[in-house]
């Protein structure tokens, strides 16, 4: 062992010690949010489906800080209600329904549903009572709205069904620490990334199945983008000369990948074209549908883009 690195070693800090942390690590929000926990579940204890949102709405605690607890306790941050309020205006949707155990009813949307809405450049101060109640009813009820129960999103909006039950309460709060832990999270995160894919591979298989091409050993495209440089894509099928190379991303929330791949497809295009060679986009979620100059981008500058639910086209073109 190298004196330099033995050096390093040994006057390291290791871990993350209280020197190198600022002392309001967690912020004013977070620590409001801790101190007032036994108010919040308070209210679930005392209300019932039909009150829970208005009990909420009047509540001693103030609306902006009560829902930092909803968000918090069902996993739904400020970008997934945005890319909520693009899905709501895109289908024009004004009314939802609720199907719960306990309560059956519709709700007419306010303000959710409003092309300009937006949560994650704004303060929660400035929301109207509209707003608040648009949202607190989302995670109060979002997983027995028909319109959201097949998003896994949404799954943990439930608070209306749990509440006024002090078992269902308990039992759900106890769950948080093993399904918002970073260890789950990270293996959640290494499956939800595989699962696009793996719904890709199945019509590519019906396709090498009925045709000549056939996968790569490698999923690289010869002499891609340069002579000698053999670029990887998640898919590359092959019969003779003919490479086609299928990039599939699915972003629910908005981050430095959209662009970087609506640059490389604007970038490789025309090196395909030059080759007789394809790119092909399964490109899907809500990150993508708000970043709409990258997805015209890929779309632009590929052969084919399509979404998850039309792999039946996918399919088509490749035979």
């Amino acid at each position: 062992m190298s004196d330099d690195y033995r050096r390093l070693l040994d006057n390291g800090m290791w871990f993350w010690t209280t020197d190198l942390l600022p002392d309001d690590l967690y912020g004013d929000e977070t620590e409001r949010v801790l101190e007032t926990k036994d108010q919040f579940t308070a209210i679930l204890r005392a209300s019932d489906a039909d009150e829970i949102v208005s009990d909420l709405l009047r509540a001693d605690l103030r609306n902006p800080l009560l829902l930092q607890h909803c968000m918090l306790t069902t996993d739904i941050g400020k970008e997934t209600l945005d890319r909520l309020a693009f899905f709501l205006s895109h289908d024009d949707v004004d009314t939802v329904e609720i199907d719960a155990a306990s309560t059956t009813r519709e709700y007419r949307i306010q303000r959710l549903a409003d092309p300009d809405f937006s949560v994650a450049n704004r303060s929660f101060d400035s929301f109207t009572d509209e707003g608040f109640e648009d949202i607190f009813t989302v995670l109060c009820f979002g997983s027995c709205m028909p319109l959201l129960s097949e998003y896994v999103t949404f799954r943990r909006c439930r608070l209306g069904e749990i509440c006024g039950d002090e078992t269902a309460i308990a039992d759900y709060f106890a769950d948080l620490y093993v399904l918002f832990s970073d260890q789950t999270k990270g293996r959640v995160r290494v499956k939800k990334g595989r699962a696009p894919e793996r719904l890709v591979r199945q019509t590519l298989d019906t396709v090498t199945a009925q045709s000549d091409l056939s996968y790569t050993s490698d999923n690289r495209v010869p002499d891609m983008p340069e002579e000698d440089e053999d670029q990887e894509f998640d898919f590359v099928l092959v019969d003779d000369d003919r490479y086609v190379a299928i990039e599939v991303a699915f972003q629910e929330t908005t981050n430095s990948t959209l662009e970087r791949k609506a640059r490389q497809s604007r970038e490789l295009f025309p090196l395909f074209e030059h080759r007789d060679c394809e790119l092909i986009h399964v490109v899907d979620g809500a990150g993508y549908f708000e970043r709409s100059n990258a997805l015209r981008q890929m779309v632009e500058f590929s052969h084919l883009a399509v979404s998850l639910g039309e792999l039946d086209e996918l399919e088509r073109y490749l035979l």
